[in-house]
């Protein structure tokens, strides 16, 4: 009976002990994961306010870089504009000219009309009933002359507006152009820089956790396993004790 009693106590202890153990590697284990977790949250705010950083960052250079195709733009058109009014300026003194030359055209062609008429009357002594549709004639060819030469002249300027403002508008898509592909090379190299930066950011963040998890695991793997010893050496303890006193007995009940 004494021999199961202590075997008892001894079974007894060591299991007291075993689940002390375990308490504790529970509790460190709770301990961990709840330092993962709290170091996690630290680095996803982090992750975030380098993220709002970098958005910023972003935003305000496409910001700077619109803002200066903008002006650019703004720039070009008043040139254009400027150069639209004084182009029109110019055809409105052609045409004034055009007007004035075609005005002293008829009037030089009704005088040599005049006089030719004028010489020829007092040559063939023709009448004034004569004279009059002849000068009707010639005034109304002359006109008509006028009329043409005008109309080839509208015709020609016209075609000269087209020309130049299709220039115009080649000069400013040209002057656009370069404006258009610095704001897209722009974006994309802010882009580029901010994707690279963001991952490296990431990959660092990821290797330091690795590292302190696998550091973790480590100490964890040590406590356990010097756990393991202590609860090794307590059961061989206790089953060498338990053993001697089992072959006490044994010898006691010998001898009586």
């Amino acid at each position: 009976m004494a021999m199961y009693a202590l075997t008892e106590t001894s079974v007894k202890n060591l299991t007291d002990q075993q689940r002390v153990i375990v308490e504790k590697l529970g509790e460190a284990l709770n301990a961990t994961h709840a330092g993962l977790q709290e170091q996690f949250k630290r680095m996803q705010m982090v992750h975030d306010e380098q993220g709002g950083h970098i958005e910023r960052f972003v935003n305000e250079r496409l910001t700077q870089a619109l803002q200066e195709v903008q002006r650019e733009r703004k720039e070009c058109k008043l040139a254009t504009s400027s150069q639209a009014e004084g182009i029109q300026r110019r055809l409105q003194k052609v045409t004034t000219k055009v007007d004035g030359g075609l005005e002293q055209i008829k009037r030089q062609i009704q005088q040599l009309v005049e006089s030719k008429l004028d010489a020829s009357q007092k040559q063939l002594c023709l009448g004034q009933e004569t004279s009059e549709p002849v000068q009707q004639q010639v005034q109304a060819a002359s006109e008509g002359v006028a009329t043409a030469i005008k109309s080839s002249l509208e015709k020609d300027l016209q075609r000269a507006c087209e020309t130049i403002r299709h220039e115009l508008l080649q000069t400013v898509n040209r002057a656009e152009e370069p404006l258009r592909e610095s704001a897209r090379a722009l974006v994309l190299e802010i882009a580029a820089n901010t994707e690279r930066q963001l991952e490296a950011r990431i990959q660092k963040a990821i290797a330091n956790k690795q590292s302190e998890l696998n550091l973790e695991v480590q100490r964890q793997a040590d406590a356990t396993s010097s756990l393991r010893e202590q609860v090794r050496k307590q059961v061989f303890a206790s089953t060498s004790k338990a053993s001697k006193h089992v072959s006490k007995a044994m010898l006691r009940s010998k001898r009586r």
